[in-house]
């Protein structure tokens, strides 16, 4: 690709960089933080602007369709979402470390990572559509015609490719292109759900998961439109690119789904244990700590491109994101401490009543969360992945048991604090390397055995 340069942080940005720099009394590549602060911003927006618009999604479909039509949709847009995470291989969080180290190859590397991604969850998509009627009869209207399973399918591997072009264009720290594409998918899938609605039927669950597969069609259009454009210019996949990759992709997907499995199971859990109306307080609750804590995950995503192509820079980029992770933990666990019930109440009185302590104790997590997605990113950018798979999962096995434990004891407010001091103890076992990343040698650089 011809020009990855990002574009110019916002004079905001550089104010708030300048201001953390002061505050470190260090001489980091101020240039390089303002990088991660600008893109890290943009996966934040990107979070706040496709739940905002997912709201209002799933609201103008209870409001067009039938409720059987509203469930066929929800459940085949959940696995729609499972089977392209499934897809992606981890070939998303490989791009993101390989772009800065093999500009040259990005042109044939990304189409390449795309095209597996789209194909396997085209294959896996378009078996779950003729297969899950016999799972469940709810699932009947997916495999009953050819054009249900195509759309099915289709939209599952367009999902895929999306989420792996997401992760390349923060690769290329170009942050703010996915949280345009994001944008631009969020609107067209609730236009042209509110047509539908209009136009199809009230009955038509297909109609709901088409258009999620027409909004990912015409955000990738743009984006790679804008791409163009600006001289980015990608050749034909060359497959013979990924005989070098060796286990990296796949350690990284283990990695993920290690990080993501507990805010994964625990809603299930308490609708298990408890009720699903006591669920409904745990995810709500959960819906707003997962604000904060994105903020630390942001900036460590975004500290793993932007350091692995320069690991002299490292330590003082980490220093710079962890020391902003914790000041903003520290904000917003004052304001949630004292306005978790006004928070909550925004959704509704149910929700303040028994969800207020959860909230908070939940929101404390921001602190041990900076500390193991700064693990992940050290981890990845010295290349260590595969040794600290066992580990990550040992602490992903932690949390839910003393989650569980606590639930069983204490209801919500145990689940919240058995997860916190599961949390706690990964924190202090992973902050040492964290620290030691802090430190004025650059960090190791593992460059893998096979190059492509």
């Amino acid at each position: 690709m011809a020009d990855t340069s990002p574009s110019a942080p916002h004079p905001l940005a550089a104010r708030g960089v300048a201001a953390i720099t002061a505050l470190l009394g260090r001489d980091p590549p101020v240039g390089d933080l303002r990088l991660i602060f600008t893109n890290a911003a943009s996966l934040v927006g990107t979070t706040l602007v496709t739940s905002v618009l997912g709201v209002g999604f799933w609201w103008v479909a209870a409001h067009s369709f039938t409720p059987a039509a509203v469930g066929l949709g929800s459940a085949a847009i959940s696995a729609i979402m499972l089977i392209a995470t499934i897809s992606t291989l981890g070939l998303g969080t490989f791009l993101m470390g390989e772009l800065p180290r093999r500009a040259g190859q990005a042109s044939s590397l990304v189409p390449t990572c795309l095209t597996i991604a789209g194909c396997v969850a085209l294959v896996l998509g378009g078996g779950f559509a003729l297969l899950s009627p016999r799972l469940s009869s709810g699932f009947a209207s997916l495999g009953n015609r050819p054009v249900h399973v195509a759309v099915f399918a289709f939209s599952a591997a367009l999902t895929a490719v999306g989420l792996v072009m997401d992760q390349s264009l923060v690769g290329m720290l170009r942050a703010h292109l996915q949280l345009q594409r994001n944008a631009i998918f969020a609107v067209v899938k609730l236009a042209v759900l509110a047509l539908a609605g209009a136009a199809v039927g009230r009955s038509s669950g297909l109609s709901i998961y088409a258009a999620w597969g027409v909004g990912v069609a015409l955000s990738l259009s743009v984006v790679t439109l804008v791409l163009t454009s600006q001289g980015v210019r990608p050749k034909r996949p060359r497959f013979r690119l990924i005989r070098g990759l060796g286990r990296s992709p796949i350690e990284h997907h283990a990695f993920n789904l290690a990080l993501q499995v507990p805010g994964l199971v625990l809603p299930v859990v308490v609708a298990a244990v408890l009720t699903p109306a006591v669920n409904s307080r745990f995810y709500v609750a959960l819906m707003i700590a997962g604000f904060v804590w994105m903020v630390p995950i942001a900036l460590a995503t975004v500290l793993f491109p932007s350091a692995v192509g320069k690991p002299d820079t490292a330590p003082a980029k980490i220093r710079f994101t962890v020391c902003l992770s914790m000041l903003f933990g520290i904000a917003a666990s004052i304001v949630v401490f004292f306005g978790a019930r006004r928070i909550l109440e925004v959704f509704g009185s149910h929700y303040a009543n028994g969800g207020a302590w959860p909230l908070r104790l939940l929101v404390l997590q921001v602190f041990p969360v900076a500390i193991k997605t700064h693990y992940a990113a050290v981890t990845r950018i010295s290349r260590r992945i595969g040794r600290a798979i066992p580990f990550v999962w040992g602490g992903t096995a932690l949390e839910v048991a003393l989650a569980i434990v606590g639930l069983e004891i204490a209801g919500l407010v145990g689940l919240a604090v058995g997860w916190l001091a599961a949390l706690l103890i990964e924190a202090v076992l992973m902050a040492r390397p964290v620290a030691r990343g802090f430190g004025a040698d650059p960090l190791p650089d593992r460059t893998a055995k096979a190059e492509c």
